[in-house]
Protein backbone atom coordinates (compact mmCIF):
# COMPACT_ATOMS: atom_id res chain seq x y z
CA UNK A 1 0.00 0.00 0.00
CA UNK A 2 1.28 3.73 -0.62
CA UNK A 3 0.54 6.92 0.35
CA UNK A 4 2.51 9.59 -1.65
CA UNK A 5 4.70 6.96 -3.33
CA UNK A 6 6.17 6.60 0.31
CA UNK A 7 6.68 2.23 1.47
CA UNK A 8 5.01 1.87 3.86
CA UNK A 9 6.73 -1.21 5.91
CA UNK A 10 4.18 -1.44 9.10
CA UNK A 11 0.77 -0.42 10.36
CA UNK A 12 2.33 2.71 12.54
CA UNK A 13 3.82 4.01 9.02
CA UNK A 14 -0.17 3.97 7.86
CA UNK A 15 -1.19 5.49 10.48
CA UNK A 16 1.10 8.33 10.30
CA UNK A 17 1.01 8.64 6.77
CA UNK A 18 -2.93 8.74 6.83
CA UNK A 19 -3.09 11.46 8.98
CA UNK A 20 -0.24 13.50 7.28
CA UNK A 21 -2.18 13.14 3.99
CA UNK A 22 -5.66 14.42 5.71
CA UNK A 23 -7.35 11.20 6.11
CA UNK A 24 -9.45 11.35 9.05
CA UNK A 25 -9.84 8.81 11.78
CA UNK A 26 -13.45 8.22 10.87
CA UNK A 27 -12.94 7.59 7.41
CA UNK A 28 -9.30 5.78 7.86
CA UNK A 29 -11.41 3.20 10.28
CA UNK A 30 -14.35 2.78 7.52
CA UNK A 31 -11.11 2.01 4.98
CA UNK A 32 -9.87 -0.46 7.51
CA UNK A 33 -12.93 -2.23 8.30
CA UNK A 34 -13.95 -2.60 4.66
CA UNK A 35 -10.46 -4.29 3.99
CA UNK A 36 -8.39 -1.97 2.66
CA UNK A 37 -5.16 -3.09 4.76
CA UNK A 38 -5.76 -7.01 5.22
CA UNK A 39 -2.40 -7.47 3.85
CA UNK A 40 -1.77 -6.23 8.06
CA UNK A 41 -4.47 -8.36 9.70
CA UNK A 42 -7.26 -9.76 8.75
CA UNK A 43 -8.96 -9.33 12.64
CA UNK A 44 -10.32 -5.94 10.84
CA UNK A 45 -12.43 -4.86 13.93
CA UNK A 46 -9.30 -5.06 15.86
CA UNK A 47 -6.75 -3.04 13.87
CA UNK A 48 -9.55 -0.91 13.42
CA UNK A 49 -9.43 -0.20 17.57
CA UNK A 50 -5.25 -0.38 16.70
CA UNK A 51 -5.58 2.86 14.58
CA UNK A 52 -8.24 4.87 16.49
CA UNK A 53 -5.46 4.28 19.66
CA UNK A 54 -3.04 5.05 17.97
CA UNK A 55 -4.83 8.10 16.93
CA UNK A 56 -5.15 9.50 20.49
CA UNK A 57 -1.68 9.08 21.69
CA UNK A 58 0.55 12.28 21.84
CA UNK A 59 3.38 13.04 19.48
CA UNK A 60 5.91 11.67 21.93
CA UNK A 61 3.57 8.45 22.80
CA UNK A 62 3.58 7.66 19.15
CA UNK A 63 7.46 8.26 18.85
CA UNK A 64 8.35 6.20 21.92
CA UNK A 65 5.84 2.90 21.07
CA UNK A 66 6.92 3.35 17.41
CA UNK A 67 10.69 2.79 19.31
CA UNK A 68 9.21 -0.57 20.48
CA UNK A 69 7.71 -1.64 17.12
CA UNK A 70 9.66 -4.54 16.36
CA UNK A 71 9.26 -5.96 20.14
CA UNK A 72 5.61 -6.20 20.05
CA UNK A 73 5.02 -6.58 16.57
CA UNK A 74 3.45 -3.44 15.76
CA UNK A 75 0.70 -3.92 18.24
CA UNK A 76 -0.22 -0.41 19.86
CA UNK A 77 -2.27 -2.18 22.69
CA UNK A 78 0.06 -5.03 23.80
CA UNK A 79 2.65 -1.80 23.76
CA UNK A 80 0.61 0.25 25.81
CA UNK A 81 -0.34 -2.70 28.64
CA UNK A 82 3.13 -3.75 28.78
CA UNK A 83 4.49 -0.50 28.74
CA UNK A 84 2.46 1.13 31.79
CA UNK A 85 2.40 -2.30 33.69
CA UNK A 86 6.29 -2.31 33.64
CA UNK A 87 6.39 1.24 34.11
CA UNK A 88 8.96 1.82 31.27
CA UNK A 89 11.33 4.65 30.71
CA UNK A 90 11.74 6.49 27.62
CA UNK A 91 14.56 8.22 26.11
CA UNK A 92 14.08 11.19 27.61
CA UNK A 93 13.94 9.61 31.50
CA UNK A 94 10.42 9.59 31.85
CA UNK A 95 7.88 7.17 32.07
CA UNK A 96 6.49 6.87 28.44
CA UNK A 97 2.98 6.66 29.67
CA UNK A 98 2.43 7.50 33.34
CA UNK A 99 -0.45 6.47 35.65
CA UNK A 100 -2.15 9.69 35.44
CA UNK A 101 -2.13 9.99 31.46
CA UNK A 102 -2.91 6.12 31.22
CA UNK A 103 -6.03 7.81 33.04
CA UNK A 104 -6.69 10.70 30.92
CA UNK A 105 -6.16 8.41 27.63
CA UNK A 106 -8.55 5.48 29.00
CA UNK A 107 -11.46 8.37 28.74
CA UNK A 108 -10.72 9.01 25.11
CA UNK A 109 -10.26 4.94 24.57
CA UNK A 110 -13.54 3.67 25.95
CA UNK A 111 -15.55 4.92 23.36
CA UNK A 112 -13.24 3.17 20.94
CA UNK A 113 -13.39 0.03 22.65
CA UNK A 114 -17.00 0.46 23.09
CA UNK A 115 -17.61 0.33 19.29
CA UNK A 116 -15.02 -2.74 19.37
CA UNK A 117 -17.05 -4.65 21.92
CA UNK A 118 -20.25 -4.43 19.34
CA UNK A 119 -18.73 -5.16 16.37
CA UNK A 120 -16.43 -8.06 17.38
CA UNK A 121 -19.50 -10.06 18.12
CA UNK A 122 -20.57 -9.83 14.53
CA UNK A 123 -17.08 -9.23 12.64
CA UNK A 124 -18.62 -10.57 9.43
CA UNK A 125 -21.61 -8.47 9.30
CA UNK A 126 -19.60 -5.65 10.28
CA UNK A 127 -17.13 -6.37 7.66
CA UNK A 128 -20.04 -6.67 5.33
CA UNK A 129 -21.45 -3.60 5.82
CA UNK A 130 -18.41 -1.13 5.23
CA UNK A 131 -17.72 -2.61 2.11
CA UNK A 132 -21.30 -2.45 1.05
CA UNK A 133 -21.88 1.11 2.20
CA UNK A 134 -18.24 1.98 0.49
CA UNK A 135 -18.09 -0.03 -2.68
CA UNK A 136 -21.63 -0.46 -2.90
CA UNK A 137 -21.18 -4.22 -2.95
CA UNK A 138 -19.07 -6.91 -0.99
CA UNK A 139 -16.56 -8.67 -2.34
CA UNK A 140 -15.72 -10.92 0.78
CA UNK A 141 -19.19 -12.50 1.47
CA UNK A 142 -22.80 -12.13 0.80
CA UNK A 143 -24.83 -11.71 3.58
CA UNK A 144 -26.48 -15.47 3.46
CA UNK A 145 -23.12 -16.77 4.75
CA UNK A 146 -23.01 -14.25 7.57
CA UNK A 147 -25.94 -15.73 9.24
CA UNK A 148 -26.24 -19.53 8.11
CA UNK A 149 -23.71 -20.55 10.77
CA UNK A 150 -26.62 -19.31 13.15
CA UNK A 151 -29.07 -21.51 11.96
CA UNK A 152 -30.03 -24.96 10.49
CA UNK A 153 -32.23 -23.89 7.98
CA UNK A 154 -30.27 -23.00 4.25
CA UNK A 155 -31.08 -19.64 3.11
CA UNK A 156 -31.59 -18.98 -0.61
CA UNK A 157 -31.20 -16.15 -2.18
CA UNK A 158 -33.01 -14.03 -4.70
CA UNK A 159 -32.17 -15.79 -8.06
CA UNK A 160 -32.66 -19.22 -6.45
CA UNK A 161 -36.22 -18.14 -4.85
CA UNK A 162 -37.48 -17.75 -8.49
CA UNK A 163 -36.54 -21.17 -9.32
CA UNK A 164 -38.13 -22.64 -6.56
CA UNK A 165 -42.13 -24.41 -6.71
CA UNK A 166 -45.51 -22.97 -5.45
CA UNK A 167 -45.59 -23.36 -1.59
CA UNK A 168 -41.94 -24.25 -0.79
CA UNK A 169 -40.89 -23.39 2.64
CA UNK A 170 -38.23 -20.47 1.92
CA UNK A 171 -35.55 -18.96 4.34
CA UNK A 172 -33.89 -15.44 3.13
CA UNK A 173 -32.02 -12.79 4.59
CA UNK A 174 -31.60 -9.41 2.77
CA UNK A 175 -32.07 -5.51 2.41
CA UNK A 176 -35.14 -3.79 2.73
CA UNK A 177 -35.56 -1.56 -0.52
CA UNK A 178 -39.26 -0.28 -0.10
CA UNK A 179 -41.84 -1.49 2.28
CA UNK A 180 -45.66 -0.31 3.03
CA UNK A 181 -49.02 -0.63 4.03
CA UNK A 182 -52.52 -1.12 2.33
CA UNK A 183 -55.63 -2.96 2.18
CA UNK A 184 -56.69 -5.46 -0.59
CA UNK A 185 -59.95 -4.91 -2.71
CA UNK A 186 -61.91 -7.88 0.17
CA UNK A 187 -60.74 -5.70 2.83
CA UNK A 188 -57.74 -7.75 4.09
CA UNK A 189 -54.74 -5.48 5.82
CA UNK A 190 -51.34 -6.38 4.23
CA UNK A 191 -47.48 -5.15 4.46
CA UNK A 192 -45.57 -5.38 0.86
CA UNK A 193 -42.16 -5.68 1.48
CA UNK A 194 -39.25 -5.53 -1.61
CA UNK A 195 -36.40 -7.56 -0.02
CA UNK A 196 -32.61 -7.02 -2.21
CA UNK A 197 -29.47 -9.14 -1.80
CA UNK A 198 -26.41 -9.81 -3.86
CA UNK A 199 -28.61 -12.03 -7.01
CA UNK A 200 -31.74 -9.72 -7.33
CA UNK A 201 -34.72 -8.73 -6.10
CA UNK A 202 -38.10 -10.39 -4.88
CA UNK A 203 -41.36 -9.32 -3.51
CA UNK A 204 -42.73 -10.59 -0.02
CA UNK A 205 -46.30 -10.18 1.44
CA UNK A 206 -47.41 -10.20 5.33
CA UNK A 207 -51.09 -10.18 4.97
CA UNK A 208 -54.08 -10.86 7.03
CA UNK A 209 -56.29 -13.88 5.68
CA UNK A 210 -59.25 -15.53 6.82
CA UNK A 211 -57.47 -18.12 8.18
CA UNK A 212 -54.75 -16.15 9.89
CA UNK A 213 -54.05 -12.77 10.79
CA UNK A 214 -50.34 -12.53 10.06
CA UNK A 215 -50.10 -8.66 9.73
CA UNK A 216 -52.16 -7.89 12.35
CA UNK A 217 -50.56 -10.27 14.89
CA UNK A 218 -46.80 -9.16 14.05
CA UNK A 219 -48.10 -5.28 14.86
CA UNK A 220 -49.77 -6.82 17.79
CA UNK A 221 -46.93 -8.24 19.57
CA UNK A 222 -44.55 -4.65 19.31
CA UNK A 223 -43.10 -5.74 16.54
CA UNK A 224 -42.89 -2.47 13.39
CA UNK A 225 -42.54 -3.25 9.73
CA UNK A 226 -38.79 -2.73 8.50
CA UNK A 227 -37.69 0.58 7.07
CA UNK A 228 -35.67 1.48 4.02
CA UNK A 229 -32.35 -0.21 4.46
CA UNK A 230 -32.98 -2.26 7.27
CA UNK A 231 -31.74 -5.99 7.45
CA UNK A 232 -34.67 -8.43 7.87
CA UNK A 233 -34.58 -12.33 8.40
CA UNK A 234 -37.77 -13.93 6.77
CA UNK A 235 -39.30 -16.87 6.86
CA UNK A 236 -42.31 -17.74 4.66
CA UNK A 237 -43.87 -20.00 1.42
CA UNK A 238 -43.19 -19.65 -2.43
CA UNK A 239 -45.81 -17.79 -3.81
CA UNK A 240 -46.80 -17.17 -7.46
CA UNK A 241 -43.70 -14.52 -8.24
CA UNK A 242 -43.85 -13.80 -4.13
CA UNK A 243 -42.81 -14.76 -0.67
CA UNK A 244 -45.84 -14.82 1.70
CA UNK A 245 -44.26 -14.04 5.24
CA UNK A 246 -44.60 -16.71 8.33
CA UNK A 247 -42.13 -15.17 9.98
CA UNK A 248 -39.80 -11.77 9.79
CA UNK A 249 -37.20 -10.64 12.14
CA UNK A 250 -35.40 -7.13 12.11
CA UNK A 251 -32.01 -7.26 12.52
CA UNK A 252 -30.88 -3.28 12.34
CA UNK A 253 -33.47 -1.23 12.95
CA UNK A 254 -31.25 1.98 13.04
CA UNK A 255 -33.25 4.63 10.87
CA UNK A 256 -31.78 7.70 13.47
CA UNK A 257 -28.96 7.97 16.12
CA UNK A 258 -29.83 7.36 18.84
CA UNK A 259 -28.74 9.83 22.42
CA UNK A 260 -26.23 6.71 23.15
CA UNK A 261 -24.55 6.58 19.78
CA UNK A 262 -23.98 10.38 19.70
CA UNK A 263 -22.17 10.11 22.85
CA UNK A 264 -20.11 7.10 22.17
CA UNK A 265 -19.35 9.38 18.51
CA UNK A 266 -18.39 12.67 20.39
CA UNK A 267 -15.25 10.67 22.21
CA UNK A 268 -13.91 9.47 19.30
CA UNK A 269 -14.39 12.51 16.91
CA UNK A 270 -11.73 15.50 17.38
CA UNK A 271 -14.40 18.34 15.79
CA UNK A 272 -18.04 18.20 15.90
CA UNK A 273 -20.06 18.98 11.94
CA UNK A 274 -23.00 19.33 10.78
CA UNK A 275 -24.08 18.34 7.37
CA UNK A 276 -27.43 19.74 5.89
CA UNK A 277 -29.10 17.11 3.40
CA UNK A 278 -27.86 19.60 0.28
CA UNK A 279 -24.21 18.53 1.07
CA UNK A 280 -23.63 22.17 2.17
CA UNK A 281 -22.22 22.62 6.22
CA UNK A 282 -23.77 24.53 9.19
CA UNK A 283 -21.43 27.24 9.88
CA UNK A 284 -18.93 25.70 11.91
CA UNK A 285 -19.65 28.41 15.18
CA UNK A 286 -23.21 26.92 15.86
CA UNK A 287 -24.34 26.84 18.68
CA UNK A 288 -26.47 24.13 20.59
CA UNK A 289 -28.78 26.17 22.25
CA UNK A 290 -31.20 23.44 23.46
CA UNK A 291 -31.18 19.59 24.41
CA UNK A 292 -34.11 18.19 25.75
CA UNK A 293 -37.21 15.51 25.08
CA UNK A 294 -40.07 15.89 23.51
CA UNK A 295 -43.11 13.67 23.79
CA UNK A 296 -45.80 13.46 21.23
CA UNK A 297 -49.15 11.98 22.36
CA UNK A 298 -51.81 11.96 19.29
CA UNK A 299 -54.29 9.66 17.63
CA UNK A 300 -53.99 8.61 13.78
CA UNK A 301 -56.49 8.60 11.31
CA UNK A 302 -57.51 5.63 11.79
CA UNK A 303 -58.26 5.85 15.45
CA UNK A 304 -54.55 3.90 16.68
CA UNK A 305 -53.67 6.24 20.00
CA UNK A 306 -50.07 6.48 19.73
CA UNK A 307 -46.64 8.18 21.61
CA UNK A 308 -43.63 9.31 20.06
CA UNK A 309 -40.42 10.54 21.93
CA UNK A 310 -37.58 11.88 20.48
CA UNK A 311 -34.27 13.87 22.10
CA UNK A 312 -34.33 17.00 20.52
CA UNK A 313 -31.09 18.71 19.62
CA UNK A 314 -31.36 22.61 18.95
CA UNK A 315 -28.59 24.19 16.63
CA UNK A 316 -28.61 28.24 16.07
CA UNK A 317 -25.64 30.32 15.07
CA UNK A 318 -24.76 34.15 15.51
CA UNK A 319 -22.36 36.49 14.29
CA UNK A 320 -19.53 35.10 17.06
CA UNK A 321 -17.43 33.77 14.02
CA UNK A 322 -15.20 32.50 16.94
CA UNK A 323 -16.90 30.47 18.68
CA UNK A 324 -16.53 26.82 18.41
CA UNK A 325 -18.33 23.72 19.86
CA UNK A 326 -15.74 20.79 20.81
CA UNK A 327 -16.68 17.20 21.12
CA UNK A 328 -16.25 17.41 24.79
CA UNK A 329 -18.48 20.56 25.68
CA UNK A 330 -21.18 19.12 23.81
CA UNK A 331 -21.00 15.60 25.64
CA UNK A 332 -21.18 17.46 28.93
CA UNK A 333 -24.40 19.29 27.79
CA UNK A 334 -25.98 15.87 26.93
CA UNK A 335 -24.64 14.21 30.62
CA UNK A 336 -25.89 17.58 32.75
CA UNK A 337 -29.63 16.63 30.15
CA UNK A 338 -29.87 13.79 30.82
CA UNK A 339 -29.00 13.95 34.88
CA UNK A 340 -31.41 17.04 35.49
CA UNK A 341 -34.38 16.05 32.91
CA UNK A 342 -33.65 12.23 33.19
CA UNK A 343 -34.26 11.76 29.03
CA UNK A 344 -34.11 8.33 27.53
CA UNK A 345 -32.59 6.90 24.90
CA UNK A 346 -34.60 7.91 22.04
CA UNK A 347 -33.87 8.93 18.62
CA UNK A 348 -32.47 12.29 17.65
CA UNK A 349 -34.35 15.17 16.35
CA UNK A 350 -32.23 18.03 14.87
CA UNK A 351 -33.91 21.37 14.58
CA UNK A 352 -32.57 24.15 12.49
CA UNK A 353 -33.12 27.23 10.84
CA UNK A 354 -34.46 26.99 7.55
CA UNK A 355 -37.46 29.22 5.94
CA UNK A 356 -39.39 28.18 9.24
CA UNK A 357 -37.62 25.92 11.81
CA UNK A 358 -36.36 23.14 9.99
CA UNK A 359 -36.72 19.15 11.91
CA UNK A 360 -33.95 16.39 10.70
CA UNK A 361 -33.15 13.21 11.61
CA UNK A 362 -29.17 12.25 12.48
CA UNK A 363 -27.03 10.06 11.23
CA UNK A 364 -22.60 9.81 10.54
CA UNK A 365 -20.83 9.41 7.84
CA UNK A 366 -17.57 8.68 9.75
CA UNK A 367 -16.91 12.30 9.92
CA UNK A 368 -19.35 14.41 10.02
CA UNK A 369 -22.93 14.42 11.74
CA UNK A 370 -25.56 14.20 8.92
CA UNK A 371 -29.04 15.99 8.82
CA UNK A 372 -31.19 13.72 7.19
CA UNK A 373 -34.53 14.89 5.57
CA UNK A 374 -37.85 13.52 7.57
CA UNK A 375 -41.17 13.41 5.57
CA UNK A 376 -44.75 13.22 6.69
CA UNK A 377 -46.42 9.67 6.57
CA UNK A 378 -49.96 8.52 6.61
CA UNK A 379 -49.87 5.77 9.59
CA UNK A 380 -53.45 4.19 8.96
CA UNK A 381 -52.81 4.07 5.12
CA UNK A 382 -55.12 1.25 5.05
CA UNK A 383 -58.13 2.72 7.21
CA UNK A 384 -57.94 5.94 5.00
CA UNK A 385 -59.13 4.23 1.84
CA UNK A 386 -55.65 5.63 0.06
CA UNK A 387 -55.64 3.24 -3.24
CA UNK A 388 -52.55 1.44 -4.30
CA UNK A 389 -50.08 3.45 -6.47
CA UNK A 390 -49.52 1.88 -9.59
CA UNK A 391 -46.31 0.74 -10.46
CA UNK A 392 -44.47 2.14 -13.74
CA UNK A 393 -43.79 -0.04 -16.55
CA UNK A 394 -41.63 -0.12 -19.42
CA UNK A 395 -43.18 -1.80 -22.76
CA UNK A 396 -40.24 -3.38 -22.92
CA UNK A 397 -40.86 -4.86 -19.65
CA UNK A 398 -44.41 -5.90 -20.07
CA UNK A 399 -45.16 -9.89 -20.84
CA UNK A 400 -48.29 -11.09 -22.94
CA UNK A 401 -50.00 -13.78 -20.93
CA UNK A 402 -49.64 -17.09 -23.04
CA UNK A 403 -50.91 -20.84 -22.22
CA UNK A 404 -47.94 -21.28 -20.52
CA UNK A 405 -48.11 -18.14 -17.82
CA UNK A 406 -51.72 -18.11 -18.06
CA UNK A 407 -53.85 -15.11 -18.02
CA UNK A 408 -55.46 -13.48 -14.53
CA UNK A 409 -54.05 -15.98 -12.08
CA UNK A 410 -53.35 -14.16 -8.40
CA UNK A 411 -50.29 -12.14 -8.79
CA UNK A 412 -49.54 -12.70 -12.32
CA UNK A 413 -49.69 -9.45 -13.46
CA UNK A 414 -52.13 -8.61 -15.81
CA UNK A 415 -54.42 -6.85 -13.96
Amino acid sequence: MEFSKTELSNKYDVFQVAKQVGLNIGNLSALIQAGVLNSFSEDRCRLVLEAQTFNILTDREKRLFASLGDKYNYDILNTIHDSVKQKSIGDDSKAIMSEKRFSTFKEKYAGYREIYDKNIKHPKFANWFFETKLLGYSYSQNIRDIFKEDSASRYVDCLTFNALDINENVRMVGVVKDCYRKKSQNGNKYARIELSDESGKIKAMLLDSNSKMRLTEYLENGNKLPKEESIVIITGKKGDGVLFIDKMSILDEKIYMKLSEIKLLLNTVQTVNFQLPDGTFVPEHFHVTEVGEITKNFIDCGGTVRKEQVVNFQLWEANDVDHLLEPAKLLKIITLSEEVLGIGDWEIEVEYQAQTIGKFGLDFDGTNFVLTNKKTACLAEDQCGIPASKPKLNLKDLVLPSASTGCCTPGGGCC
